[in-house]
């Protein structure tokens, strides 16, 4: 269904020229798009971030907080959902394109195929949309569908709930469908085959992404609130409600367990040298040595860490934090600036072109923050 007029945005220009176009100028009409960026989940951008300390461009403002993050949707609009289940389309200037009013609210982050947008809600249902709103495939599930949806190459969705449901990400048709516990994070494809995710009973577990069979099952003990990491080397990283972050090799040993000083409620980030970056509650984004475990550097914050990091081509590093500030940390881990957007930021960023990022607040906007 298309949205009602009640969901509509408010839109906010601030003074400066606009960007119509920027973002057909940086990616391809029908690339894929997801949480994390990719279904490894490494959170790394194509793109250049903000070097200096950006103005606000524009936002958007919907009727509630934005808590997943914004994906491209093509080659200039920009997706992004609030939790009173609306998820709308906006272009390069922040116009509405598109939007559709879910019947829950929505925490997921949307992914995009090429052609339709796809989320979960949470009435217990994951649903396709197209680029004008309207809904093309809704597929019921036994609990909210909280968990973001994962993006094969090959065209398949993963959906995760009670166990993954694996369907034809155009029509919605199911492949196959595995049982288990809850999933809040959605899986992360391995380089050999594999579906890996967390379940709130304490479990890692490898399912074969061809047709769902169980490979292997670690008990990690802990709830894991956000979604595993593939590494370079095909090795999972998670963060857990313990506090800890786990390193797992490909067969499923303990590579390494370090302990920070909070709660983990992110998904770990890779950066370009391998580094593992990660939020706590210990109000600290860290990067962590990637052989060892061992803290290379951590950058205080005013807040906890929900959001997930996002890195730049250059290996720069871009996290909101619950004290209302965006951050941009160098490779080196030297803060290199920080802004304030006036509410907490939950929502992990999207570089949208060289140089400008997008990113969801609890004030219900989506910022547009560029260095020029």
């Amino acid at each position: 269904m298309r949205v009602c007029a009640g969901f509509s945005l408010l839109i906010a220009l601030s003074a400066g020229s606009l960007s119509r176009g920027a973002l057909a100028q940086s990616r391809g009409a029908t690339e894929p798009s997801q949480f994390a960026m990719d279904a490894r989940h490494t959170g790394r951008s194509a793109l250049r971030g903000p070097r200096v300390e950006p103005r606000i461009e524009w936002r958007v403002r919907a009727r509630r907080r934005v808590f997943s993050s914004p994906i491209f949707a093509g080659s200039d609009t920009i997706a992004f959902a609030g939790v009173d289940g609306a998820v709308h389309g906006v272009d390069a200037n922040g116009i509405e394109r598109w939007a559709y009013g879910a019947p829950s609210g929505v925490f997921s982050t949307p992914a995009f195929n090429g052609s339709h947008v796809l989320f979960g809600h949470g009435g217990g249902a994951f649903v396709a949309i197209d680029a004008r709103g309207e809904r093309q495939w809704s597929l019921a599930v036994d609990e909210d569908a909280d968990a973001s949806v994962t993006l094969g190459n090959d065209g398949v969705a993963y959906l995760a709930n009670r166990g993954v449901t694996a369907a034809d990400s155009r029509t919605g048709a199911v492949r196959w469908r595995s049982r288990g516990a809850r999933i809040l994070g959605g899986p992360a494809l391995t380089a050999d085959g594999a579906l890996v995710y967390a379940d709130v009973d304490g479990a890692l577990v490898w399912l074969r992404a061809a047709d769902g069979v169980e490979q292997r099952r670690v008990r990690i003990n802990t709830l894991v609130e956000g979604s595993a990491l593939v590494t370079d080397d095909n090795a999972v990283v998670v963060g857990g409600e313990d506090g800890h972050v786990r390193k797992f090799t490909a067969q499923g040993a303990v590579a390494w367990d370090v302990a920070l000083g909070g709660p983990v409620r992110t998904t770990p980030a890779l950066g370009r040298d391998g580094a593992i970056i990660v939020g706590s509650d210990d109000l600290h984004v860290h990067g962590l040595d990637p052989a060892t475990g061992a803290r290379r550097w951590s950058v205080r914050t005013g807040g906890f860490v929900r959001a997930s990091a996002r890195v730049d081509r250059d290996g720069w590093i871009y996290v909101g934090s619950e004290d209302d500030r965006m951050l941009a940390i160098q490779p080196s881990g030297q803060l290199a600036w920080s802004l304030s957007l006036g509410a907490d930021i939950d929502s992990s960023a999207l570089i949208v072109r060289d140089g400008a990022l997008a990113v969801g607040c609890d004030d219900g906007g989506l910022y547009l923050l560029s260095e020029r």
